[in-house]
């Protein structure tokens, strides 16, 4: 049985102006939610500071770990230690959008959640 992506998920309208730490540990059963990626086993430790104000978040996501990979030579899996600093600042306000950046996110105002982990997701495989 998985185990939700409840614990990974942030409600950022419930959050008051200031500076937010939270830490948590990643491992198989979270990249088992995610279709065609190409990590499904792993282990990380993420740290995420949240500087909340009015209009917009600013996240700072550290991920140390090792992640599980086919190798392009041999086809053989083998562990690859990542370690990565990713910064995110999402806009609170107008419709939810990407913009052309993938430094900066839109969300509507009356979204709740952020699935933090989608986005360390994504900075893990582009390291």
């Amino acid at each position: 049985m998985k185990k939700g992506l409840g614990e990974y998920i942030i409600s950022f309208s419930s959050l008051k102006p200031g500076r937010y730490e939270y830490e948590f540990e990643v491992d198989d059963t979270f990249f088992e939610h995610f279709e065609q990626t190409e990590i499904t086993h792993g282990s990380l430790a993420v740290k995420l500071e949240v500087q909340r104000q009015p209009m917009m978040l600013a996240l700072a996501f550290n991920i140390t770990g090792e992640v599980e990979l086919t190798c392009d030579r041999c086809g053989d899996l083998y562990r690859q230690p990542v370690s990565g600093h990713r910064r995110l600042v999402v806009h609170i306000g107008g419709e939810e959008r990407n913009t052309s950046t993938s430094s900066l996110s839109c969300l509507p105002r009356s979204g709740a959640f952020i699935p933090k982990m989608k986005t360390a997701n994504r900075a893990v495989i582009r390291k």
